[in-house]
Order: structure tokens, then sequence, then C-alpha cells
């Protein structure tokens, strides 16, 4: 849906509050509801699954270089194939794995900047669970 979206618009929604609110609410489906840390598992892997055509390129960037026109642009078209996009993609992946450590130190523990989506998600994702420890049990209604 998210590359889909991306295609038509350019954008794409990282649904982190929509995803934590699922997350509770499939959780409550299960014989032992999940604890809030591991609903933000499941929101962290939801957004990261949802946003990954994004964060690899394939919503702008690859598709723009298969439109370069060698007369005006001096480059041929870069068209890749799906073994080559596929390599693309790991190597990316890759790439960021070992450069979000270093940016994280600097932006989030150093200059103490909040992450907008994380910031948002938490107390909406802290709502639910606050409701069900300060009622009583016997008026869940589960």
């Amino acid at each position: 849906m998210n590359l889909y979206f991306g295609l038509q618009t350019g954008w794409i929604s990282m649904m982190s509050l929509q995803s934590a609110l699922i997350g509770f609410l499939l959780s409550k489906m299960l014989p032992t509801p999940l604890c809030p840390q591991e609903i933000v598992v499941v929101q962290t892997t939801a957004v990261a699954t949802g946003t990954m055509p994004l964060a690899v390129g394939f919503v702008g960037i690859l598709l723009a270089l298969g439109l370069l026109e060698e007369e005006k642009d001096g480059s041929p078209p870069i068209c890749l194939s799906w073994l080559a996009a596929i390599g693309w993609s790991f190597s990316v992946a890759f790439f960021r794995v070992f450069l979000s450590p270093p940016i994280r130190k600097q932006v989030i523990i150093k200059e103490q900047l909040a992450f907008p989506s994380g910031t948002a998600t938490a107390p909406t994702l802290n709502a639910p669970f606050r409701y069900y420890l300060a009622t009583p049990f016997w008026l869940y209604g589960d």
C-alpha cells in the first residue's frame, strides 16, 4: 500500500500511531495480551516494513534515474533489474545498520532532539495501559 501510494504522490505514511493502536487491539484478542514494550516492538516492525519503499529509494529516487535522457542530462537512463534492485535494497539496509548508531548518539543522546513520531506515539500507547492499570479488573468489560 505504501509503495503504491508513494508512487502516486511521492509521499508515504509512517503509521506509527495507527500501528501502535492496532497492535494493542489485536493483542487483546490473544490469551495473554502483550505488554507495552511488546507493543512497541510490533509498532516498530510495522513502521519499518511500511517505510521500506521510501528508505531504499523505490518511491522516487531509483525510478527517477530511469527517466534520465542522455541528450539532456549527459547520462543514459539507469534501470535496475529485479536482482540489482534486491542487491541495492540489501546494501542500503546494511549501510543504515552501521550508520544509525553514530547518528543516534549525536542526535538523540548528545543534542537530545525529540523524535516527533516517537514522542507522539508514547503517550498514545500508554493511555490504554493506564486505563487497564487504574481500573478494577471487574470493570474491564473484556
